[in-house]
């Protein structure tokens, strides 16, 4: 579905960017002999992220029975949580090439081998995040990754990486990232509303179960269309009340907030 290639997207966009400012720093300082010490880090970043989203694998297939709806309900809850951080932060931190580079100056200050660790931490970070929302978006679908999907977002990463840095192309990345920013939070949204409806299932929380509402007549199971409505906007058409309050909670407080960041980025801007 469209979730796995806007997550694939944004987040390889994300360490593409970092590892890409990393590498100009170094070439505008006269330090562009280590760049090897930065990709190989990335590269290593990467390896270590497979590695983690086969052992993510491997031990969520262990759970059965209501301990895999706690276990499912867990990871959305907490891959919301961190793509709720992760889209304030963004939206806050408007001197991103400027941080970068003061970790990479502070970084060469103490030796070049600090290179290799400040990349691979950078790249890892972006990969854990993703194997956390992959997990989740598959729970949330109620079905496998969608590896195409997943590969075509992170090529597309790579493409605008390169037209930024190698191209000397003019990318409009704010206008980027607000437009998946904005995808994100109704993904998020549905996330923590499934995982009340898994917590429910699982008779973790017993009030709240009561049917809010039914849209199946407009938009039921069954088709192309419910699926990417569900796995990319947590569209369910019977939901619970819990459910519902749980959506419409999160995604107009995480809008409030995202709304909040982004005007204070700009405001500190313009000081």
């Amino acid at each position: 579905m469209a979730t796995e290639f806007i997550i694939g997207f944004r987040e390889a966009l994300e360490a593409a960017l970092i590892v890409g400012i990393m590498l100009a720093y170094l070439r505008k300082t006269g330090h562009g002999a280590l760049e090897r010490h930065v990709l190989l880090g990335a590269v290593a970043g990467v390896v270590a992220s497979v590695l983690t989203a086969i052992a993510f694998n491997a031990f969520s297939v262990e759970f059965e029975g209501a301990s895999e709806q706690l276990f499912e309900a867990a990871t959305m809850l907490v891959a919301a949580s961190v793509l709720s951080y992760m889209m304030l932060w963004m939206a806050r931190n408007t001197q991103v090439r400027h941080e970068i580079g003061e970790s990479v100056k502070n970084t060469l200050a103490k030796g070049s081998g600090g290179l290799f660790l400040l990349a691979f931490v950078a790249v890892y970070r972006e990969g854990v995040e993703t194997v956390l929302l992959l997990a989740a978006a598959a729970f949330n679908s109620a079905g496998g990754t969608n590896l195409p999907e997943f590969v075509l977002g992170i090529s597309g990463a790579i493409i605008v990486g390169w037209l930024i840095f190698e191209a000397g192309v003019r990318v409009d990345l704010k206008t980027l990232f607000l437009v998946t920013s904005v995808i994100l939070l109704f993904f998020a949204s549905g996330l923590v509303s499934h995982a009340v409806a898994e917590l429910q299932e699982a008779s973790v929380i017993t009030f709240g179960g009561q049917q809010a509402w039914d849209t199946s007549g407009l938009l039921g199971k069954g088709n192309d269309v419910y699926l990417v409505a569900r796995s990319l906007f947590g569209y369910t058409p019977t939901p619970s009340v819990l459910e519902a309050i749980a959506y419409l909670a999160t995604l107009l407080g995480l809008g409030y907030a995202y709304r909040a960041a982004v005007l204070s980025a700009r405001r500190k801007a313009a000081a």
